[in-house]
């Protein structure tokens, strides 16, 4: 997998466009064909790409080797358990990971914790570290595409005061800086209806 292909990867689980994905870092056009393989990155736009959408740059370089495994498969299975309400097969991923030896990616254990608890109704299997690691993912000033998605997405992960917090503060940086697009609002009008 090259630099492009993988950065396509990432925009595409992360739901952008290329002209959000290329964040005003580089052109949209020059980030096309980045993704193409027509163009190289310099290293240095490469990693305010990865830290603009909140992406480990440690793991995105990790996975452009041969020896990193690509675990969006694993997603999709964790997704598909989730949707068909399969807490068995939760854990068997999750067993299965564990055997395997290596520790997987921040964000594939926040989809794990994120699906037992779609399930369960209960953030009981949830602790109070991966809670403050979640709560740091969203928490951004600035409230961004990427910070709306990740709480429409958490907040059942976390206790109510906390949740009640950081949904009073998405609402109060949608209102002073409204936006347009869909996840954006779908995520504000969840909770206030307005």
């Amino acid at each position: 997998m090259n630099i492009g292909q993988l950065l396509r990867e990432y925009r595409f689980h992360a739901g952008f466009t290329q002209k959000e994905m290329a964040a005003g870092i580089i052109p949209e056009s020059f980030y096309s064909r980045v993704e193409r393989g027509t163009r190289e990155i310099d290293a240095k736009d490469l990693v305010r790409l990865l830290e603009a959408h909140r992406f480990d740059v440690a793991t995105f370089f990790r996975r452009l080797s041969k020896s990193d495994k690509s675990y969006f498969e694993t997603e999709s299975q964790i997704v598909f358990a989730m949707n068909t309400k399969n807490i068995a097969r939760i854990h068997e991923i999750e067993d299965e990971l564990q055997k395997e030896g290596v520790t997987p990616p921040k964000w594939l254990e926040f989809r794990l914790k994120l699906a037992s608890a779609w399930i369960t109704h209960s953030s009981k299997e949830v602790s109070p570290a991966m809670q403050d690691k979640i709560k740091k993912l969203i928490i951004n000033e600035n409230w961004d595409r990427t910070s709306f998605y990740f709480l429409s997405q958490a907040v059942i992960l976390m206790n109510i005061d906390d949740a009640k917090k950081l949904i009073e503060s998405a609402y109060q940086a949608f209102y002073r800086k409204p936006s347009t697009d869909a996840p954006t609002l779908e995520t504000i009008y969840f909770y206030h209806g307005d």
